[in-house]
């Protein structure tokens, strides 16, 4: 019977508000979303030293990335409003901010051996892959309506997916050919692709209707 009014004015989530009268009672949350790492025996899954934090900020980080000796990573995080991509060196704990993104699939990859970073992005309204060296530098774009899902274990490719064809496969970094050989299953996109040490198999998983999810593997 009249116009909606704001009570709340803060800059943390106010939710499961409940009214009695002329009293309004509500949670103030701060939530925080931050990366951590933990050393295993990838063999047997044994772990081998202890859990460390590597974010500590009230921003929110996520889609980390690290390279296959374990001294660097990416992610993303949302310092100032932007999505963006950071590169982190985990001994010595220096960062630098590499680029910032308008996609909300941002998503970076640091390559096997740590020398490249490709990320999600936005061009004129188009989804686009780019590129930028690990050291930092211009960034290139290598590829139009491809999403960027990971790195082969070679480097020699990126795991992509391609929702108008509705299917996975591999973007050739050096010729740019892609072969598209992993359709969706009933409409439904893969979720984290990561392909085998030797890169003859593709691991990756579906979501189902009840809220969970599958697990598959294939040549």
């Amino acid at each position: 019977s009249g116009q909606a009014e704001r009570l709340t004015s803060g800059n943390t989530l106010e939710d499961f508000a409940t009214v009695a009268g002329e009293r309004l009672v509500f949670a103030s949350l701060t939530e925080n979303t931050d990366l951590w790492t933990l050393p295993i025996e990838p063999n047997s899954a044994k772990v081998t030293g202890d859990l460390r934090r590597i974010t500590d900020e009230l921003a929110p980080n996520d889609g980390g990335s690290v390279d296959r000796a374990g001294r660097h990573a990416v992610f993303r995080t949302f310092r100032g409003g932007a999505a963006n991509i950071v590169w982190k060196d985990l001994t010595s704990g220096q960062e630098r901010l590499l680029a910032t993104s308008r996609s909300s699939q941002t998503a970076p990859r640091i390559s096997p051996d740590g020398s490249r970073v490709a990320f999600n992005d936005v061009v004129s309204e188009k989804l686009v892959i780019h590129l930028i060296p690990a050291e930092g530098g211009p960034v290139r774009q290598v590829a139009e309506g491809l999403t960027a899902r990971n790195w082969t274990a070679d480097g020699l490719r990126l795991i992509v997916s391609k929702r108008e064809e509705k299917a996975s496969g591999f973007l050739d970094m050096e010729t740019g050919k892609m072969n598209l050989f992993l359709p969706y299953f009933q409409s439904t996109r893969h979720s984290a692709p990561s392909t085998s040490p030797d890169d003859q198999w593709i691991l990756f998983y579906y979501p189902t209707d009840n809220g969970r999810s599958q697990l598959w593997v294939a040549p």
